[in-house]
């Protein structure tokens, strides 16, 4: 599972399509097997319905991959982060494990990938100043944050399957993202046009930080990509 288009595209290629409203990709593994790829927009409520229509298909585990912003510090845009255990701060903190993680580090240690180890936490905004961040990771430890992966880590536990969650660094947690940047994307991840042309006329200095977040998550989409062919998504035939 995926939340943007741009991590559709760089985890599984084109060829998407509607399946009782909702975009869908079928793939044949390598191998044998199937990938059923949904991308499910952003935030934990859509996760959650998203990952329990999958469960609804008969898999047999759940992953979510996408970008992240960064909790730890010293964690670049492009870093890797598996996660060991998902926190829900929607839901008071509580815990979800991820059972598949050893497989997953398994996976990226054989294809020469490095990625970090720990947890990850779920929350029901965007976290965007180092100050936020930092509170953050104190309250936590944990490596990074986004807005997902402890819905489908629920789900994943409820249903008795494992669960893989792997995020790339977007934001390090040192950086600033101005609240402007995040109000262009929409529910389903894609840009806003006209809010990102009004925002630009009335603050040109914005274009700066367009262009630094462009490059930064142009570097996890990149990595994005490395970790989601070693788990064999590359490889992947889509289905007809």
């Amino acid at each position: 599972m995926v939340a943007l288009p741009a991590e559709a595209r760089v985890l599984a290629g084109k060829g998407w399509r509607s399946e009782e409203g909702r975009q869908v990709l079928r793939l044949t593994a390598d191998g044998g097997g199937e990938w059923l790829c949904l991308r499910c927009g952003v935030g934990p409520g859509r996760a959650l319905d998203a990952a329990r229509w999958l469960i609804g298909q008969k898999v047999t585990a759940l992953a979510v991959l996408g970008v992240s912003g960064g909790l730890a510090p010293g964690l670049a845009p492009g870093r890797l982060v598996v996660a060991e255990r998902v926190i829900d701060k929607t839901a008071g903190g509580k815990f979800w494990p991820c059972k598949g993680s050893d497989d997953l580090l398994k996976a990226l240690d054989e294809a020469g990938i490095a990625a970090d180890r720990g947890l990850i936490v779920t929350v029901a905004e965007p976290v965007l100043d180092p100050e936020a961040k930092s509170r953050l990771h104190r309250e936590t430890g944990a490596l990074a944050v986004d807005m997902e992966s402890a819905s489908v880590a629920r789900a994943a536990a409820e249903a008795g399957l494992n669960c893989l969650v792997l995020r790339a660094v977007c934001d390090a947690a040192d950086r600033r993202v101005p609240p402007a940047l995040y109000q262009m994307v929409d529910g389903d991840g894609r840009l806003r046009v006209s809010i990102l042309l009004r925002e630009l006329l009335r603050r040109p200095g914005l274009i700066v930080d367009l262009l630094v977040m462009q490059r930064d998550f142009s570097r996890a989409l990149k990595a994005l990509g490395r970790g989601g062919a070693a788990l064999g998504l590359k490889a992947a035939r889509r289905k007809t």
